[in-house]
């Protein structure tokens, strides 16, 4: 396989992966689900291929779940507050986890 480094064309059969950290990443910590067109959604970058989101409330139960998350998370009805989520993909190095608030 040839890469071009740009000055050159160069022959190589190995192939270098870096995972990427949670800390390149800006998520959203509050969603407004109010039919205003901002804030609506959780909006995960979309440079992570295929996540999957878990959304827990402030008991730890799983309140949202999706293997292959695509920005469509809104709150789903739940009531306003705080909640907890993590998302994980191949292209990390470990899981993200943080917090959520729902305003409405």
């Amino acid at each position: 396989m040839a890469i071009d480094d740009y000055c050159v064309p160069i022959n190589s059969n190995d192939l270098s992966f870096e995972f990427l950290n949670a800390a390149d990443f800006e998520l959203p910590n509050v969603i407004t689900p109010n039919g205003d067109a901002f804030n609506q959604q959780f909006v995960v970058d979309n440079r992570l291929e295929s996540p999957a989101l878990i959304i827990y409330n402030r008991w730890g139960n799983p309140v949202y779940a999706n293997k292959e998350y695509t920005n469509t998370w809104d709150g789903d009805d739940l009531p306003p507050g705080v909640y907890y989520y993590q998302i994980d993909s191949e292209c990390l190095s470990a899981a993200i986890k943080g917090t959520v608030t729902i305003v409405k």
